[in-house]
């Protein structure tokens, strides 16, 4: 071959031009690890890109719902409670800790509402395979 025609001068160059390439991409791989933040800021400076937007207006969706799910609740608590101590919800529920029962209730309620509401979205993926044996056990469970 040409190598060994050349000889150790050869082999020199061409491990050095090894080295030139392993140093290359060790440079590209390190670009690639600082390129990588928070998704927001990653998903902004996409060339023009609407999508950090629509990031943070989901967050700011999440924020103002979870605000309103507080004061809901906090409300909810206090007509039952004012109720429940005026007896007007009988003598069983006359404690004003009734309040917090009934959100506490509610909230379960609006889980089961939602999974309900999901449940058909969560459909099996194309290459799953059917299982025969449908039971969950201990083997079963991750981790």
């Amino acid at each position: 071959t040409k190598w060994s025609r050349e000889g150790i001068s050869a082999r020199r160059k061409r491990n050095q031009g090894r080295v030139r390439a392993l140093q290359g991409l060790r440079a590209e791989r390190a670009a690639q690890i600082r390129r990588q933040g928070p998704a927001a800021m990653d998903l902004a400076g996409r060339g023009g890109s609407s999508a950090g937007i629509a990031l943070g207006a989901w967050g700011a969706v999440q924020a103002t719902a979870l605000g309103v799910a507080i004061a809901a609740s906090g409300a909810i608590r206090d007509i039952v409670s004012e109720l429940a101590e005026q007896g007007l919800l009988g003598v069983a529920l006359s404690n004003a800790e009734v309040g917090y029962s009934v959100v506490y209730h509610l909230e379960i309620a609006l889980l089961f509402a939602t999974l309900v509401a999901i449940g058909p979205l969560v459909r099996r993926g194309e290459f799953d395979a059917p299982r025969e044996n449908t039971r969950l056990g201990l083997a079963e469970l991750p981790g």
